[in-house]
């Protein structure tokens, strides 16, 4: 097996390269480390705690810190309250792992200077994501599994199948950690896991083997496709500020109109259902909504604009978050020493870092919101009426971002501090926030 991995990897991995590998505990990421070892890569080891399954939890994070000093390899870690996160921006809680995974690699990638992030994904995930995405409807990138590489992101296993991986494990006696929770099958995949696989394996033995030359198939066809897509985007598409016109007229002179706008809408978050009614509708002044955009068909155009979305607009800061990149900026983060002087820059604050609870939330306002603004003694206000005394208009007052410890507001970011958090002659340690706008 060892020598497939080199063979199938050294294409991209070159030996100067450092990976950072995201371990879980079980036996795929486990296996994926010790042929890195056996490979001489430079790598360190990353592992998110996500506090789902109690002592379990914590063990997957002591057996996953062990490894990495079994290997002698750097090894980095994370808690998140995910349960919290999910309820708080009504996700479920698989989704929300997931992003907080990634968002959380990339940091650490970038933050200690590897060239790629490592995950254990193998041919059997691959064919399961294949047949998930035909079972919910897709079209073409959805049936060609998981890429290789995408970005900054490697899969180092997807040419072996899980049964390969376990045999490696077994035979040199590499221990890892069952999670539990797949042995059910309380989520899609594991039923089709459990349940479709095994079938279908039924009907043909080697279904790993022809699932693979069927992805291959397809990559190349998509290949054709992406560059038709762009071909013809090319045409119809304008892009003025923030805003995106489409010519519905050239649109439809163009072949397949409904597959091509699907695959410009989709990149905005709209669905397939909402694609077929503007096809079907072309009304002017008809809207559509997704997750992030809107979509306003006026006459002879689609013009597709973003908007602001209350409950997906929460990002969360931990102790160790030293930047976060907004839509519109970026906030840095440092612990100080308390200042002597304070600027009049409101793009600036500084907290008595022992007043905060960590992880803090970052948010947009919402109606009822009330703080205590910095020099207002024992007297609350509501958000409203601080917007209308700096006089915000109704689209700015949506871009405002919140700052929030334990449910209560810090600081209206790039406005106005809170009295309760502010920093005073006790203060031993204080934590500096730098707002810049793009």
């Amino acid at each position: 097996m060892l020598d497939d991995f080199r063979k199938n990897n050294q294409h991209f991995i070159e030996p100067n390269h450092k990976m950072l590998i995201a371990v879980s505990g079980g036996v795929d990421s486990v296996v994926l480390c010790h042929l890195a070892a056996a490979d001489d890569w430079h790598f360190g080891i990353a592992h998110c705690n996500f506090q789902l399954r109690g002592k379990d939890s914590l063990g997957d994070e002591q057996f996953v810190k062990a490894l990495a000093h079994q290997l002698n390899v750097p090894f980095h870690t994370i808690n998140f309250p995910t349960q919290q996160i999910a309820e708080d921006a009504s996700q479920s809680i698989q989704l929300v792992a997931r992003q907080l995974r990634y968002d959380w690699l990339e940091k650490i990638r970038q933050q200690f200077n590897y060239d790629f992030i490592a995950t254990a994904h193998h041919l059997n995930d691959s064919i399961e994501t294949l047949i998930y995405n035909f079972t919910k409807g897709t079209g073409i990138k959805g049936l060609i599994g998981i890429p290789q590489k995408n970005k900054n992101i490697i899969r180092p296993l997807l040419f072996a199948t899980k049964a390969q991986i376990e045999q490696y494990a077994n035979e040199n006696h590499i221990t890892f950690r069952e999670d539990s929770s797949n042995a059910e099958d309380k989520y899609a995949r594991n039923k089709i896991r459990h349940h479709v696989i095994p079938t279908l394996k039924v009907i043909n033995p080697n279904l790993e083997i022809t699932a693979q030359q069927t992805i291959n198939h397809l990559k190349d066809t998509n290949t054709i496709f992406d560059w038709a897509i762009k071909h013809f985007k090319a045409q119809i598409v304008q892009e003025k500020e923030d805003k995106v016109l489409l010519d519905l007229h050239q649109l439809n002179e163009l072949p397949a109109p409904r597959t091509i706008l699907y695959q410009i809408l989709v990149e905005y978050q709209f669905h397939a259902d909402q694609v077929q009614q503007i096809m079907e509708s072309q009304r002017t002044g008809k809207q559509f909504f997704s997750p992030t955009h809107e979509c306003l068909i006026d006459r002879n155009n689609l013009i597709i604009s973003p908007i602001v979305n209350k409950q997906t607009n929460i990002l969360w800061i931990y102790p160790e978050t030293q930047e976060l990149q907004l839509d519109k900026g970026k906030l840095m983060i440092q612990k100080t020493v308390p200042p002597k002087t304070f600027s009049d820059d409101t793009n600036v604050a500084y907290f008595e870092a022992d007043k905060l609870h960590f992880p803090l939330k970052l948010r947009r306002w919402q109606a009822g919101d009330t703080f205590q603004p910095i020099g207002m003694q024992g007297k609350s206000q509501k958000l409203q009426d601080f917007f209308s005394n700096v006089k915000l208009s109704r689209m700015a007052k949506e871009k405002v971002w919140i700052l929030e410890s334990n449910g209560e507001i810090c600081w209206i970011v790039g406005y106005r501090m809170s009295e309760r958090f502010k920093i005073t002659t006790h203060t031993k340690q204080s934590i500096q926030f730098v707002y810049s706008s793009l």
